[in-house]
């Protein structure tokens, strides 16, 4: 049997069509499953009517609730459903040439080492009936009827959307393999995500014949995604997605992976442009090895060990980022470190990775930033538990009186004071203004404001999330420029708060000579590295490590990369300086397979014990 999926979320005006030329269809051991993706027009009352009428044939099924949840868990859910060896997809405003099936299941019987059959689309403009409106046929950019051996096709529509494969006819196992779709892609590119996986590993059969009629219309997604811009955005994303599977399954270098950089490359907006997207470049490095895949092939035997990613120790007054941990909950967090892991130190995680012989069950704990906490209140609580831990400092602000910009930031739009309601600011020479409208300016209420909670911000919540955002990339100089004209309007002091300042020279010696603490470098300015040159990365990174060098007498090996942002830049600076590890923010546990100089990490909340506890059991199982 083959299963015909058409996904649709309303489009009543061509669904009648799509289904009748299934019924067409020449080879007649087919089933078609209608998915509702939540319509809210007669989309739903034609495809249930259609399964009435033929219900040997039609299946119709639909998420819980009627709900709305894109693209790629309608698929998905059609693929649960399915009960064909083959899958072929319909849109349901598109339309199969009558021998579509059966001419693909005798080219898919023909080459049983492929994973799928395509040819080209018809790009359907007579439908409308005007004589200016000329039906194409789609340039697949490569000699056609012959097998295509990977990585050919991925590089090919990689380079130019135009070769993209469709009108697919795909043997059922392979989305088995692959871990079907990734639900993140809820609509555009979600086809993409499906042909990278295959792609990447297995041949395809490519026709010079075409079966698909791909209907080209105003109201289809893909045009309105170009009319709003939401094409660059969501392949923006795409491309990010797939740098991190190629890392997941060691391709992260070779001609894919240069071709996927320079894509990224070209994508990549200018500083300014780019920066209300800065929030979530992180997120996607997060999520890239946390995928299906890796999940279904962890290894069997052991747990592995993990990195754990601590800010500050301290009851604080203002916690943004949710970067903080008060001493009762960190104390309790040791506890179960102590039942259900073994804590180990950075450097024996690396001398394990060194030989390929990770500790089972490790669990390594990280400082970023060099807070005066760490010091004052987190290391009385190590001792406590007698657990290592790792602090990387930022050098520059070492000695300082000063707040990180950041927590500055913070202090001068959410703590007490008053901002005019046109706020005017010169950033980077730009002028930006913003009106925070009649809202009240006396803020100690939004002390506990999360990020994770959108629906309450205030004007000067959002305006601290745009800056945040906007000062990220800067160099530091342009983010204290901002700083100033910020303390010239609230009136707001200059000195550091009780444990908010860097640690001094005295301290990190201190420290230094502390058994259980290794001290690691994390740039001179707490810079984004993503944002700097090659130079200018360079000059970050082997800055911090003499700095630090010099105040503490002893050789600094290890390496953390600011927001966890790197790039191949970056991480190449510290392979040549020698680094014996460099730390990101990817969720996930440290296997043999991670380069050294691209661990991951996971990022510890002000969890009590017990959620604690079940959070590290989750970090271990990845």
């Amino acid at each position: 049997m083959i299963s015909v999926i058409t996904i649709f979320l309303n489009g009543d005006r061509f669904m009648a069509e799509a289904i009748e030329s299934v019924l067409a269809q020449t080879y007649e051991d087919w089933e078609l499953i209608l998915v509702d993706d939540g319509s809210t027009d007669r989309a739903t009352a034609i495809a249930q009517d259609f399964a009435a009428r033929y219900p040997e044939k039609i299946r119709y099924f639909e998420h819980p609730g009627h709900a709305n949840l894109g693209m790629s868990a309608s698929r998905n859910l059609g693929l649960k459903h399915a009960r064909g060896q083959n899958i072929s997809y319909l849109d349901a405003d598109d339309v199969l040439r009558p021998d579509k099936l059966a001419e693909q299941a005798r080219l898919l019987l023909e080459h049983p080492e492929v994973a799928y059959v395509y040819g080209p689309l018809e790009l359907w403009r007579s439908w409308t009936g005007r004589p200016s409106d000329v039906d194409e046929l789609q340039d697949l950019g490569l000699m056609a009827d012959r097998v295509i051996q990977p990585p050919e096709l991925l590089k090919l529509f990689l380079q130019n959307e135009k070769n993209i494969p469709s009108g697919v006819f795909v043997r059922a196992e392979t989305f088995e393999k692959k871990g079907g779709y990734e639900s993140a892609f809820t609509g555009m590119y979600e086809d993409l995500v499906m042909h990278a996986k295959i792609c990447l590993s297995q041949p395809v059969y490519a026709s010079s014949k075409s079966w698909y009629r791909y209907r080209q219309h105003p109201d289809s997604c893909n045009a309105q995604a170009w009319r709003t811009g939401r094409d660059r955005e969501t392949r923006f994303a795409f491309l990010h997605w797939l740098e991190g599977y190629l890392v997941e399954n060691g391709a992260g270098e070779g001609e894919v992976w240069e071709i996927l950089q320079e894509q990224i490359r070209l994508l990549q907006p200018t500083v300014m442009q780019k920066l209300p997207e800065v929030l979530w470049q992180q997120a996607r490095r997060v999520k890239r090895l946390a995928k299906e895949t890796i999940r279904k092939t962890r290894r069997a035997l052991g747990v592995p060990p993990v990195i754990l990613c601590y800010h500050r120790v301290v009851c604080a007054e203002a916690d943004p980022h949710l970067l903080t941990v008060t001493p009762e909950n960190f104390r309790a967090q040791l506890e179960f470190i102590r039942k259900i892991g073994q804590p180990i130190s950075l450097d024996a995680l690396s001398a394990g990775l060194a030989i390929g012989a990770l500790p089972t069950g490790g669990v390594v704990l990280t400082f970023d930033d060099g807070y005066l906490d760490n010091l004052e209140l987190a290391l009385p609580i190590l001792r406590e538990f007698d657990i290592p831990a790792t602090i990387y400092i930022a050098t520059g602000p070492v000695g300082s009186d000063r707040e990180f910009w950041w927590d500055d930031l913070e202090r001068l739009l959410l703590g007490p004071g008053t901002l005019p309601r046109i706020l005017r600011l010169e950033i980077d020479g730009r002028a930006r203004e913003w009106d925070l409208g009649e809202a009240p300016n006396d803020t100690a209420a939004n002390a506990a404001w999360s990020v994770l909670d959108p629906g309450d911000w205030s004007a000067r919540q959002m305006l601290f999330t745009d800056l945040h955002a906007t000062l990220r990339p800067l160099a530091e100089a342009l983010q204290q420029n901002v700083l100033d004209q910020l303390r010239a309007l609230t009136g707001g002091p200059a000195a550091a708060r009780p444990f908010y300042r860097c640690l001094n020279a005295a301290e990190l010696q201190t420290l230094a000579a502390e058994p259980l603490i290794t001290l690691g470098a994390h740039t001179v300015t707490h810079c984004d590295l993503d944002f700097r040159t090659a130079d200018e990365q360079a000059a970050e990174i082997d800055g911090s490590r003499r700095q630090l060098e010099t105040i503490i007498g002893r050789r600094v090996d290890h390496f953390s990369y600011p927001y966890g942002s790197f790039n191949d830049d970056s991480r190449a600076v510290c392979a040549r300086s020698g680094f014996r590890s460099a730390v990101s923010c990817v969720d996930e546990p440290v296997e043999t397979r991670f380069s050294r100089h691209a661990l991951p990490r996971f990022l510890v909340r002000n969890w009590d014990g017990p959620e604690f506890e079940e959070q590290l059991q989750n970090f271990f199982r990845g």
